[in-house]
């Protein structure tokens, strides 16, 4: 009786041990809320935490990176899921259309930490590795701000600040909060040597601030676009999505510009960089059929605005 009144106890403990146990077949990484926009607020509102949301599309490289290298790290799944109600939204389909628009996004991936009730409470664009995420969860999480803001920095510029470190830190504080400034931009770019253009620092204040078409400016950032395509690592990633917003802001100018010339060239040429930022940002070429229809596009429209007709 005792022989088995020890055994029963010994089968009872190593229940409790293995019961007790976690469970090692969950993923480590970070765990997406799943439900409608409404809802993913209702649970921030009912677990009185912020929204980390985010913004991706389907053809954007560093978004497939930094699902790929930051959502599965047990670190950031820690960090995130218990800060945050975690929530990704396709920014071209269903509600990520309105949820990006309403947040004017237009840059991927963009993280939104919002407030249970919506409001804007940090945000962060491209993906430079797992440091620096981390870093902008904190800054979050703890409302933390500079405390020279963009309005004081606009004072400035407007009293006639103008030296080179303010120069960069003003357009880099334009470009992070997707306020571009073309005109403080050549202001910059004439108090740097030329040589300096190409600078990592300098490609992401010309990128993020770029508007207008500039030739000399195309120059230096699309042929850098290509050269990065096959980036891997974070930081460069960010930089080749950077670049490439840039061209794409240029080129619109530029179609613009045909348009009010009437000029056929330019249409050619604006078709042609479309087709490689297109490719740049995909990884991979554009089926021939699709890139003869987005050049028809451009050339109905160029038409429709030129002569009335789209013939």
């Amino acid at each position: 009786m005792k022989t088995f009144l020890h055994w029963f106890s010994l089968c009872l403990t190593v229940t409790a041990t293995f019961a007790a146990a976690p469970r090692t077949d969950e993923p480590a990484g970070i765990k997406f809320f799943t439900g409608s926009w409404k809802a993913v607020l209702a649970e921030a509102k009912r677990q009185n935490k912020p929204v980390f949301v985010d913004i991706y599309t389907t053809w954007c490289g560093p978004c497939k990176l930094m699902a790929k290298e930051a959502f599965p790290n047990p670190q950031v799944g820690e960090k995130f899921n218990s800060s945050f109600i975690n929530y990704q939204l396709d920014a071209e389909k269903g509600e990520g259309i309105e949820v990006a628009k309403k947040y004017a996004v237009d840059a991927y991936p963009t993280a939104l930490y919002v407030s249970a009730s919506g409001d804007l409470i940090y945000r962060a664009v491209g993906y430079e590795g797992i440091r620096v995420m981390m870093e902008e969860a904190d800054r979050a999480l703890t409302g933390k701000r500079d405390t020279y803001t963009l309005t004081m920095m606009e004072q400035d510029y407007a009293a006639g600040k103008r030296d080179t470190a303010f120069l960069a830190a003003y357009l880099k504080k334009r470009a992070s909060e997707q306020k571009p400034d073309n005109d403080a931009l050549m202001v910059y770019l004439k108090a740097i040597p030329k040589t300096d253009w190409t600078s990592n620092a300098a490609l992401n204040i010309i990128a993020g601030n770029v508007e207008r078409y500039s030739e000399p400016l195309m120059a230096v950032l699309f042929p850098k676009m290509l050269q990065l395509v096959t980036a891997t690592d974070g930081e460069t990633v960010s930089l080749h999505s950077t670049i490439g917003r840039g061209v794409r802001a240029m080129n619109e100018d530029h179609f613009k510009q045909a348009i009010s010339k009437k000029d056929e060239t330019i249409l050619a040429e604006v078709i042609k960089v479309n087709e490689a930022y297109l490719e740049a940002m995909r990884g991979k070429p554009i089926p021939p059929d699709r890139a003869e229809q987005i050049a028809n596009g451009y050339r109905n429209h160029f038409r429709q605005q030129t002569t009335g007709s789209d013939k």
